[in-house]
């Protein structure tokens, strides 16, 4: 069932003006979390706190139940990362070029490290070449005592998270916009060099790479023993974890990047990922790389969907003046047959990217958190 946003606010509006109590259904506005910019990150629940970056600048953790702001964080550049944590600290990087450790219930800095991409220059999504289309960033995710994080000065860095300390760093050939995934031995990681790498967990050393034939922006994902990969030649890849060599390959015959990353589904056997110009969420079996259902998003997802209880919920942006129509939208699809279950329409902002969805939602307690290019949350019932 599509939902139009400004309608779901209106009746939400109402409902607490005359204090009833409406019983929510699936699909149903609950509220909303705000920052001053368009949200770019995917938001995170950690305990009673959501934690999402916004192009303000700023890092923000809202209380999940009253909706209230409990601190904010200001950076000094967009904050497209989403966050990762440890017992005590939130991590978030930001186009300062600086990664931050925050005390998760204070917000108070404990350190930060100098990731030293202040200066690299993005070029954002437009209707006119060069088609670079920067829009992304390497989030932090951490792995017991290490944190992992990529930088636009092509580095892949292991950190200490009490102290911030370096560890190793590995060198890829281009910006790394991915963000990270590891198994028990070995991290991996995608670069705009068209690489895939993974590296020794200890030591940070290569232990293989695959190359695709143009550049990656979308994060490699640990599939059973496979690692998934969308890459800018038009492919979807899938690697043996542990040696890299091609198990399958699936080929966009209209062109179509692949700018979304897998996410695992129900069990090993299948994954979910959207698409670019081929406007598709899709689900494809892990072992044969054969779709088994495709959904018409009708906008670029280019987001990593999540699946949670037999639902997959993925966005898509929209652009003005595009050879093709593009549209805005965000939908909850049902994971066994592919039909839509609810979705609703976001509101236009003023840019070329011109509204929709991009992050992840968090889903939490029947609670689905979807970052809105409008520089909101929206909190829906699941």
């Amino acid at each position: 069932m599509k939902r139009h946003l400004g309608l779901l606010l209106i009746i939400g509006s109402i409902a607490l003006l005359f204090g009833k109590a409406i019983a929510a259904e699936s699909g149903d506005l609950l509220g909303s979390l705000k920052s001053q910019g368009q949200i770019w990150s995917s938001p995170k629940v950690d305990g009673d706190l959501v934690y999402f970056g916004s192009d303000d600048g700023n890092i923000y953790a809202y209380d999940r139940n009253s909706r209230k702001l409990k601190w904010r964080y200001a950076t000094g550049g967009k904050v497209r990362s989403s966050a990762d944590f440890s017992a005590n600290a939130v991590f978030f990087s930001s186009d300062d070029g600086l990664l931050y450790a925050l005390d998760k219930r204070s917000g108070k800095l404990k350190w930060k490290f100098n990731l030293s991409d202040k200066d690299a220059k993005r070029i954002l999504p437009a209707g006119y070449a060069p088609w670079v289309f920067d829009y992304t960033k390497s989030s932090p995710v951490v792995d017991g005592n290490v944190l992992y994080i990529g930088s636009s000065d092509h580095h892949l860095y292991a950190l200490s998270i009490s102290t911030g300390e370096l560890k190793w760093s590995f060198k890829a050939g281009d910006r790394i916009r991915s963000t990270a995934a590891f198994n028990d031995s070995l991290v991996f990681i995608s670069s705009w060099d068209g690489g895939t790498y993974a590296l020794n967990k200890q030591s940070g050393e290569l232990v293989w790479q695959h190359i695709s034939q143009t550049r990656v922006v979308s994060s490699p994902t640990l599939i059973g023993d496979k690692i998934i990969i969308g890459s800018r030649d038009t492919r979807i890849y899938a690697l043996n974890a542990q040696q890299g060599h091609v198990l399958w390959v699936y080929k966009f015959s209209n062109g179509s990047w692949v700018e979304s990353s897998a996410t695992k589904g129900e069990n090993d056997h299948v994954f979910y990922i959207g698409s670019s110009d081929n406007k598709q969420l899709m689900k494809f079996d892990a072992n044969t790389g054969k779709p088994l259902w495709t959904f018409n998003t009708q906008g670029w997802s280019w987001g990593t969907p999540t699946y949670n209880n037999g639902r997959v919920y993925l966005g898509a942006t929209g652009a003005e003046k595009n050879w093709t129509t593009v549209k805005r939208g965000f939908f909850a699809v049902d994971a066994v047959t592919g039909k839509e279950h609810w979705s609703y329409q976001p509101r236009p902002i003023n840019d070329y990217v011109h509204g929709g969805v991009f992050g992840s939602v968090a889903v939490n307690n029947d609670e689905v958190f979807v970052p809105d290019l409008d520089g909101h949350v929206y909190i829906f019932k699941m």
